[in-house]
């Protein structure tokens, strides 16, 4: 049960898009936020991807000066008998001003159970953002340090996007795991150029108001 479901809850993790904060909220401000992201492709050959499918998430943000606090469920690995709960925060470094971008950081705690096991994850997020069109375009680009216990193994991912819309929103994304790694195919012939693996992504969601900033 561990070796596979608990696995499965922590690559997902690595693959997902829809764990992504690109934009804080504004202080005061709270909302509910429904969103399907995944891995759209993680390869070629006989096996496309690692996981094919999104995994939905249900998401609690609250704006404060400079930052914002998050807790999360992710949907997906319930069909599996596990809970995946994930809490964090992130703090703006800088603002988008003229061609310097939006510096985000963002840091979040990640545990999943099946009842007598469990395991849990660190992650560690840089983005940088330019906004467009009122904020409705912004392409992004950054780095996920994933660090995963009580077996400690450390997953890092070069990541690139750009998020459509406001309310209702698409974001496709590019990642590129472990891109120091010279890949050995196990289980499906990995997409990559030469280090690490290319992973192709998709994020859609809606964005429900609660509270309207100060």
């Amino acid at each position: 049960m561990r070796g596979l479901h608990l696995a499965a809850a922590l690559s997902l993790l690595a693959g997902c898009t829809h764990v992504r904060a690109v934009r804080t909220l504004a202080a005061g401000e709270t909302e509910l936020a429904i969103d399907e992201g995944g891995p759209i492709v993680l390869g070629v050959g006989a096996q496309r991807a690692l996981f094919p499918f999104g995994s939905p998430g249900l998401a609690l943000r609250h704006g404060f000066e400079r930052g914002e606090i998050h807790g999360a469920v992710h949907a997906l690995p319930a069909a599996f008998g596990v809970v995946w709960l994930e809490a964090g925060g992130s703090f703006r470094l800088f603002d988008q001003r003229g061609a310097r971008p939006y510096l985000l950081t963002t840091l979040a705690v990640h545990a999943a159970t099946d009842g007598p096991h469990w395991v849990g994850a660190t992650q560690l997020t840089l983005v940088a953002s330019w906004a467009h069109r009122e904020g409705r375009v912004v392409p992004y680009l950054g780095w996920d340090s994933i660090l995963a216990f009580p077996d400690v193994r450390y997953v890092g991912a070069a990541f690139a996007g750009v998020r459509v819309g406001s309310k209702v929103f698409l974001a496709p994304e590019l990642r590129w795991l472990l891109p120091w790694e010279r890949v050995e195919p196990v289980a499906f012939r990995p997409l990559s150029p030469g280090r690490g693996v290319l992973g192709l992504g998709l994020s859609i969601g809606a964005r429900f108001p609660l509270a309207d900033a100060r």
